[in-house]
């Protein structure tokens, strides 16, 4: 398996098992999820350079489905802000700390669109940007989720894809 001996794809996995340990208090059965969770490390494991590099946020936006929280792909011109809180785009402008700058929203409205892992072949992201969506969802989750704490393995994630 390349997950166990490829460092970045490890470190991804790593990340994901993480998120789905804060996101499940109760276990409980559930397939869909299971089923979500085996296919995403199935894909993680043959995924290209590309597509390892934006999977850590697909996983966290399509984890969201499971738990009662999904981020809404409402994204316009004039709604171009991300808001944490509700979950969509708004077009708010009043500066809180609940609200995503318009750069970084356009970003997760674009990956909101990749249905599957493969689609991520298409969206080109820099370290910095990366790095800045991948703290947003952890900033969303902490909102949504209580006692949802730090992610340990996202320093690690931002060191080795940004």
């Amino acid at each position: 398996m390349n997950i166990l001996s490829d460092v970045t794809k490890n470190t991804v996995a790593l990340y994901m098992v993480e998120l789905f340990q804060k996101c499940l208090k109760q276990p409980e059965a559930n397939a869909d999820l299971f089923h979500f969770c085996e296919d995403a490390f199935l894909e993680l494991d043959v995924a290209s350079d590309e597509v390892t590099a934006n999977f850590p946020i697909y996983f966290a936006l399509q984890l969201t489905q499971f738990f009662g929280f999904s981020l809404h792909d409402n994204h316009s011109e004039k709604r171009n802000h991300f808001s944490l809180h509700e979950g969509n785009f708004t077009d708010e402008v009043l500066a809180n700390d609940h609200l995503v700058e318009a750069t970084i929203s356009y970003h997760i409205s674009q990956l909101l669109k990749a249905l599957r892992p493969g689609d991520l072949r298409e969206i080109r992201l820099n370290k910095k940007i990366r790095k800045e969506i991948l703290s947003v969802l952890e900033r969303y989750y902490i909102f949504h989720i209580p006692e949802f704490g730090s992610m340990k393995t996202l320093p690690v994630l931002h060191a080795l894809l940004g």
